[in-house]
């Protein structure tokens, strides 16, 4: 378990996978998860990101395959494959603040993935794939500030209908 109240900067990582980190309930005030700064972490369950985390760079939790909880509430930005091969994710909490998805198949294959994205308004671009195969993805699509959504972006999903894309 980690737990450091009083980080403000976490370093980049080449990855954990000889770790047997856990859970992360506590990375201080950090604002920014670095790349790869958790890629591999094999073991890992669950993360708590403090309120002050806007940002995953590029493959910050990549491959975590057994990763299951993360709290994405204050995430405005996702890096290229942040959140890849997390095949086993169920809960990220809400995608209210978010605005960027960096990468296609950011979710992709993620099929125990229960997330309603009625909330995930402020996103400008959605890569290709980014949902497909997240079966428990569910709500209606309102996204008014997109100008961009790629080819099977919500491909075997759960939502309902599509109300607003902006210029996409």
């Amino acid at each position: 378990e980690i737990d450091m109240p009083n980080l403000e900067v976490l370093s980049e990582q080449e990855n954990c996978s000889t770790t047997k980190i856990t859970k992360i309930v506590n990375l201080g005030i950090i604002a920014i998860v670095p790349i790869r700064a958790f890629s591999s972490c094999a073991s890992l369950t669950e993360v708590v990101l403090p309120s002050t985390c806007t940002e995953l760079q590029q493959q910050a939790f990549n491959s975590c395959t057994s990763l299951e909880k993360i709290n994405l509430d204050n995430i405005v930005t996702l890096g290229n494959g942040a959140m890849g091969g997390c095949k086993n994710l169920r809960t990220v909490g809400s995608l209210k603040r978010l605005e960027t998805i960096v990468a296609k198949n950011m979710f992709s294959g993620a099929s125990q993935l229960e997330l309603d994205i009625s909330d995930m308004n402020n996103v400008t671009y959605i890569p290709e794939a980014t949902f497909s195969g997240c079966a428990k993805v569910t709500g209606v699509l309102n996204i008014p500030k997109c100008t961009g959504m790629y080819n099977k972006a919500f491909t075997n999903t759960n939502i309902s209908r599509v109300e607003n894309i902006g210029d996409a």
